[in-house]
């Protein structure tokens, strides 16, 4: 499909549009401004005449549109979904110059109905850009301004026939109101309307979340979570008294997303017939019994108000909520994800996003959100970091104000950024409010493989924007996750050796949100959602394989009369040789990543690699039996029971890393960020230590950094504990600052440890798996260079 062209040149082309089609553009109400001449350009270079086949879907509900479409001539019917999930039919379009799919270019909003052909259709669709196109040209903004109109008279007439209580009001009704309607976009975190505000309208929910919350003092109570569909009459109104001069809200209604909301009237309102009104009035009840149900997820209670400061991040519900929502979370749809219950922080995410890419495009840095593992289970919580990564936001704020276009939405949603468009304005960096684009050195279109080579080798672009030589200052453009968009797997899901990282949408992992946060597409469609979640072999699937070849390799050795020279000795050690050199390709898995090639799953090749040691270290101390032979033979012996029994202490190591440096770790997830919070800390202790304040101080718990260790000191429950019993002996605050520093210092220093640790078993296993290859292919060497002096 061609794009429209420029509208800039007056002659026409060889090719003029069909007076049917101007007619069309005519009839549509939006171009009346337009002279003669300006509409044929429009309808001849700046629309695109499409036709349907009968029953083809023009385009799909959820779907992210980037133009209108106008009837030329045929019947087209527009499908959408009610509130409660039952297909409706809400209009049949048959005139001429019937306009449809508006919404399209005003913003970023999903189409929130679907479009069939019945019959043949001839359509004409105008890009986003050709209506602002125009406008610009006209000085003005008299297309939008007409296009708005349409779009929120329509709007309302769909959310009317989609609600399921709506729905029952007359079309007569429905056109009355819509004409009497607004539509008002509310940004994240502003208020819909206060407490204490004035009720001069009927607020309808169309789409994003809202916070319903009351201040009681200098607490902040949640009265709960309104999501699309949910309706907003004042007090007054909701009894039949009318009484404007003195209405208020009672209490406030924030967005906690890019919130889309209807605001009737208040007039029109109370000029509805009352049949009509007792309709707004059984949503209002229907939307408040749906909030008043949550008590149950949060802990059940008389008062449905949940105070958040008695809240731990994710404790309940509610707070869960509040988490996900400060760290800019559920407005995403497609979020990665690292579990720290088996995340065992090695950096591999990090490391093969840089690989792939020339530089990582996540941080594996962010907040943590303590999420319920299921609902029903109030003591049962699992930690997971959201890393600094793009996000693909439903109402994405980058992509405001990019002057040319480059950084833009797919028709599958995701958010992506064309970097020959890119002119590094950094507007996209700015807008981001969670800082997931950065401004990096583009490549030059001339550098050859040697330079890149070079490049690479030493270290890619310095700091200042040159490269390597100090010669050449490089152009910057704008560059965030892409979602390995070329590629068939995301690079950092692949190479996690435990499958902690996912790509997720939040209201589908976190399960509990599911009762509260309707998903946007339940309103819009499906659209496209990324989950990239690797598949995972079954622990006792792996481990029955290898206790298969463990317990057959024994019996083949228990076969007659077994030894290291018989045909079955034989046999045992060729297949332990064998497994032995297979579970060293873990390392060649390792290169492959680094050399950007893609050689499977990550955590599949680690899995291989356990399995195949074990056979490995099993098989040779089957082969060599009691009978150690000379030196060589016995120094295997002993390097393979070393292998074996080192490769299960990694067993236990990964499994215990993620619990022991979950405890003390805190906000700093990199060893380097711990290295210099302890220099911080130290610092702070330095400046605070005096003989008096020490002496009233006293020592910490003896053995901390033990106890840390193995989970049995709580150091949050000393905190809590530290300032009343400091302060009753006399304390100062500098004193509770240099006793919490400590715990902290203590803390710190014991997730240190246990990075040392991983390295000090990952060298000596190395180090024993080289010695055990190197020493077992130098015994076949000299087994078969012995067989054949023998003969």
């Amino acid at each position: 499909m061609n794009a429209p062209q420029p509208l800039s040149a007056a002659a026409p082309s060889a090719h003029a549009a069909p007076s049917d089609v101007i007619d069309a553009l005519r009839g549509s109400g939006l171009f009346d401004h337009l002279g003669a001449e300006r509409l044929a350009a429009l309808a001849d270079r700046g629309a695109l005449r499409r036709r349907f086949a009968a029953g083809a879907r023009l385009f799909e509900r959820g779907s992210h549109g980037h133009a209108l479409m106008i009837l030329v001539a045929g019947r087209v019917r527009i499908d959408g979904v009610t509130t409660d999930g039952r297909p409706v039919t809400l209009e049949t379009l048959s005139r001429p110059g019937a306009l449809f799919g508006e919404t399209a270019v005003l913003g970023f909003t999903r189409r929130i109905a679907s479009a069939v052909a019945e019959g043949e259709v001839r359509v004409i669709e105008i890009e986003k850009a050709v209506v602002e196109r125009l406008d610009r040209d006209m000085g003005g903004h008299a297309v939008r301004d007409a296009v708005r109109g349409r779009a929120h008279r329509r709007a309302f007439r769909v959310f009317c026939a989609g609600h399921v209580y709506l729905q029952t009001l007359s079309p007569q009704v429905c056109s009355a109101l819509a004409a009497r309607t607004r539509l008002r976009t509310v940004k994240r975190g502003e208020p819909v309307f206060d407490a204490g505000e004035s009720a001069e309208r009927v607020v309808l929910l169309r789409a994003g979340l809202a916070r319903l919350w009351r201040a009681r003092g200098a607490r902040t109570s949640v009265l709960g979570y309104f999501n699309p569909g949910d309706v907003f009459v004042p007090p007054d109104l909701m009894h039949g008294i009318s009484r404007p001069e003195d209405a208020r809200w009672p209490d406030a209604l924030t967005a906690q997303l890019h919130v889309e909301v209807f605001e009737i009237e208040r007039a029109a309102f109370v000029d509805l017939p009352v049949e009509a009104r007792a309709v707004f009035v059984d949503a209002v009840r229907a939307a408040r019994a749906q909030s008043e149900g949550l008590r149950a997820l949060v802990g059940g209670g008389d008062d449905p108000a949940r105070t958040l400061a008695a809240m731990g991040p994710g404790a309940t519900v509610f707070g869960l909520i509040e988490a996900v929502e400060q760290a800019g979370a559920l407005e995403a749809r497609s979020l990665l994800t690292i579990d720290l219950e088996t995340c065992v922080r090695c950096g591999n995410c990090v490391r093969a996003c840089q690989s792939r890419h020339g530089h990582a495009r996540m941080v594996r840095q962010g907040p943590v959100v303590r999420a319920r593992k299921r609902p029903d289970r109030p003591g049962e919580h699992r930690r997971t970091l959201l890393p600094g990564s793009c996000q693909h936001c439903e109402k994405p704020d980058c992509m405001v104000d990019c002057p040319t276009g480059a950084i833009h939405r797919k028709s599958t949603g995701e958010v992506a950024i064309d970097r020959a468009r890119c002119i590094g304005c950094g507007h996209c960096a700015r807008n981001c409010p969670w800082g997931n684009i950065a401004m990096v050195p583009a490549p030059r279109a001339g550098d050859g493989l040697l330079h890149q080579l070079l490049t690479a080798r030493l270290g890619g672009v310095r700091a200042d924007g040159l490269d390597p030589y100090g010669a050449v200052e490089l152009r910057r453009v704008a560059d965030k996750c892409d979602l390995c968009a070329d590629h068939a797997q995301a690079n950092c899901v692949h190479n996690c050796p435990t499958g902690a990282i996912l790509r997720v949408e939040p209201a589908r992992f976190f399960e509990p949100l599911q009762a509260v946060v309707r998903r946007a597409d339940e309103q819009a469609g499906d659209g496209a959602t990324v989950v990239d979640r690797p598949a995972r072999t079954p622990a006792w699937l792996r481990w029955s394989l290898t206790l298969f070849a463990l317990v057959g390799l024994a019996l083949l050795a228990a076969a007659g009369d077994f030894d290291a020279r018989s045909l079955a000795g034989r046999w045992v050690g060729a297949v332990a040789l064998a497994a032995m050199l297979a579970s060293a390709a873990l390392g060649v898995r390792r290169g492959l990543a680094r050399a950007r090639r893609q050689g499977g799953r990550y955590r599949t090749w680690v899995a291989a690699h356990l399995s195949l040691g074990a056979i490995a270290c099993g098989g040779a101390l089957l082969h060599a039996g009691a009978d150690l032979g000379g030196p060589l033979t016995g120094a295997l012996w002993v390097l393979a029971a070393l292998e074996g029994l080192m490769g299960l202490a990694g067993v236990l190591l990964y499994r215990w890393i993620p619990r022991a440096i979950g405890r003390t770790e805190g906000a700093s997830q990199l060893e380097e960020t711990l290295l210099e919070e302890r220099s911080a800390v130290e610092r702070r202790m330095a400046d605070l230590t005096t003989p008096s304040r020490a002496e009233r101080i006293g020592g910490l718990p003896r053995g901390s950094v033990i106890r840390c260790l193995t989970g049995r000191a709580d150091h949050d429950a000393l905190r809590r504990a530290a300032e009343p019993t400091i302060r009753h002996g006399g304390g100062s605050p500098e004193a509770v600052q240099l006793y919490v520093d400590g715990l902290r210092r203590v803390e710190i220093t014991a997730a240190l440890y246990v990075y040392r640790l991983r390295r000090v078993w990952l060298a000596l296993h190395v180090g024993l798996a080289v010695a055990l290859t190197v020493g077992a292919l130098t015994h076949v060497v000299a087994v078969i260079r012995f067989w054949g002096l023998g003969a």
